[in-house]
């Protein structure tokens, strides 16, 4: 890591605090709550914020509106079964003006896609079974 990077880098920690502060507001704005995994992450701020800048910049990116960005993240989360991320996620989604449908819509997806990947991993694995018995 280049030292002047990693300068900047310990500049955000100098006030751990308020560094983790900021994060919080942040997280408050984009998503309208702070998520849990933010709040336990804070206890190593060195850990947590160099972690949560990537996120922020991935959670809204420059080719996708927030309402969008939250679809794709709502998606994710749903096909993963990530609880509590869904619950984050529809909120922030409605934050950004989505509708109950359109919710609705991207949760539909997203089981027809965590099937897809069941039934194709464990197919392949079935199919994969039954050609080693013919080849015995």
């Amino acid at each position: 890591m280049s030292e002047e990077l990693f300068e900047r880098a310990k500049k955000l920690l100098e006030e751990p605090e308020k560094t983790v502060s900021q994060v919080f507001k942040a997280a408050e704005e984009t998503l309208g709550t702070v998520p849990f995994i933010l709040e336990e992450m804070a206890r190593r701020p060195e850990v947590m914020v160099p972690n949560i800048i990537g996120d922020l910049f991935a959670l809204r990116p420059k080719a996708l509106d927030a309402k969008t960005a939250e679809f794709v993240a709502l998606a994710a989360a749903a096909a993963l079964r990530a609880e509590g991320c869904i619950g984050v996620h529809i909120d922030a989604a409605l934050k950004c003006g989505a509708t109950e449908d359109e919710i609705f819509d991207v949760l539909m997806i997203s089981g027809v896609m965590g099937k897809t990947a069941v039934l194709t991993t464990a197919l392949r694995k079935f199919k994969e079974k039954r050609e080693e018995a013919c080849e015995k």
